[in-house]
């Protein structure tokens, strides 16, 4: 009886180690599938801030957890972003399938006014001017933000967006963040659609390490190949090659050992120098500017000479939201909603608890004093230490989390008397319930000792 315990607790900790791997798993792209993941999900509970402050969103950034891009899909992503009075600039950098580090991206943002959030990124790949948008639903600017972006709208009026157009992103100021903070983060992914079950985790290796000042900048598109580290490979043979060497912009001679490696490695000078020299005189070959880069949904993907190619339009499914004709085909227990004329969507039981919940997501709106001069006693929601806490309020302006009494914000905001207590984040600490991989392979490890 005994081993047969021991194999099923054994089976059930390496489930866990699975469910909760850091490793990106390559997603096909299934419109019928993606359509499940957000079936009836109510877009007029996606979140909007109050206000966004560019400044303060300044700073490095990690990309912790993805929904799949069809366009540039790498782990390890980072995003150091500049703002000064007359610009916004940022530079990203991640690692391919092969743990490679692409070469560095860097471009301009610019906020837009309405609603509180929207970006407007622009930059230059190898072969494309792309300008994009995203959104940023939410941010406490010290630890966590949550993107999304929609690349196909189904209903504009209602800002319905098809699965396959969505993309949702969990960025953290550090490379891993409290699990309780992250489905925080996820909650609000799925208030704007984005299913739980389309994000993975993504910080793998740890950063790639970018020279911010001379490395890669617009003008200087060269292919990705040409920015791969020189490698000299895994055997012991003496190949002379070549290699693109990005910061002297010139091709050197190296010592190639006959196996493994990476594509920056040429058998001739004239070859690299064709490649990767010749191609920075170049302008982009596609004739238009594409709509996104960083953040493509899957139904943007690359085509034959690397352009990004959207066929959003020719993916969306017959009745997509479902809809009846009539308010009588609804079950009497469902509420009604009249998308457009003739189109009349059920929400039932779960889709209504549903929208209760995005009621308290004032909660995690930021601590805002307001722009007047009083001071009255307020409380407000500090999402990250998952508790209420007292400040001054001066009156007007500010936001909804903002509560007369201690006892008004815990029972909207669902608060407990004992609020668990996140653990202090510095690697003494980091045996409690981090998203980083090596915490989880403990975890798992040593239950499966103990068991055994």
């Amino acid at each position: 009886m005994k081993p047969f315990l021991e194999l099923n607790f054994l089976l059930v900790a390496i489930h866990l180690v699975n469910g909760l791997s850091l490793r990106k798993e390559p997603v096909a792209f299934k419109p019928k599938v993606l359509q499940y993941a957000n079936d009836d999900c109510d877009p007029s509970s996606i979140p909007v801030m109050d206000a966004f402050d560019i400044k303060k969103f300044s700073g490095n950034w990690y990309e912790l957890a993805k929904s799949a891009s069809g366009y540039i899909d790498v782990d390890d992503g980072m995003w150091k972003i500049s703002s000064s009075n007359v610009s916004t600039q940022f530079l990203f950098s991640g690692r391919d399938n092969n743990k490679h580090c692409i070469r560095p991206i860097r471009g301009k943002i610019f906020p837009a006014k309405s609603p509180p959030g929207m970006l407007n990124l622009r930059y230059q790949t190898y072969t494309t001017h792309v300008d994009e948008t995203i959104r940023v639903l939410f941010t406490d600017y010290e630890s966590i933000a949550v993107i999304y972006t929609c690349m196909h709208h189904v209903h504009y009026e209602k800002e319905v967006c098809h699965a396959a157009g969505l993309l949702g992103a969990i960025w953290t100021r550090k490379p891993h963040v409290d699990v309780e903070v992250y489905n925080r983060a996820v909650k609000y992914l799925e208030m704007a659609c984005v299913h739980k079950s389309t994000l993975t985790v993504r910080n793998l290796v740890g950063p790639c390490v970018v020279d911010d000042l001379g490395f890669r900048i617009d003008d200087f598109p060269v292919p990705d190949i040409c920015y791969q580290p020189k490698d000299l490979g895994s055997c012991r043979g003496s190949l002379q090659r070549y290699y693109y060497d990005p910061k002297e912009k010139t091709c050197k001679i190296f010592m190639f050992g006959g196996c493994g490696g990476n594509l920056n490695n040429f058998m001739s000078l004239r070859e690299c120098q064709e490649r990767c020299l010749s191609a920075a005189t170049k302008e982009p070959v596609c004739l238009s500017d594409a709509k996104c880069g960083i953040h493509c949904s899957p139904c943007c993907t690359e085509d034959r000479i690397g352009c990004v190619e959207c066929s959003c339009e020719h993916i969306i499914e017959d009745d997509f939201l479902n809809c009846r004709k009539s308010p009588s085909y609804c079950e009497p227990e469902c509420q009604v909603e009249e998308f457009f004329p003739g189109c009349y969507v059920c929400k039932c039981e779960e889709e209504i608890e549903r929208k209760m919940d995005a009621e308290s997501f004032v909660c995690f709106e930021v601590k805002a004093a307001g722009s007047c001069s009083e001071k009255i006693e307020r409380f407000y929601y500090d999402a990250i230490a998952n508790q209420c806490e007292k400040f001054v309020y001066t009156g007007c302006g500010g936001n909804k989390n903002n509560f007369p009494t201690l006892k008004s914000c815990k029972e909207t905001c669902k608060v407990s008397d004992s609020p668990i207590t996140e653990a202090a984040d510095t690697p003494e600490n980091d045996s409690g319930t981090a998203l980083t991989f090596n915490t989880w392979m403990v975890v798992a490890s040593t239950f499966i000792f103990q068991v055994l």
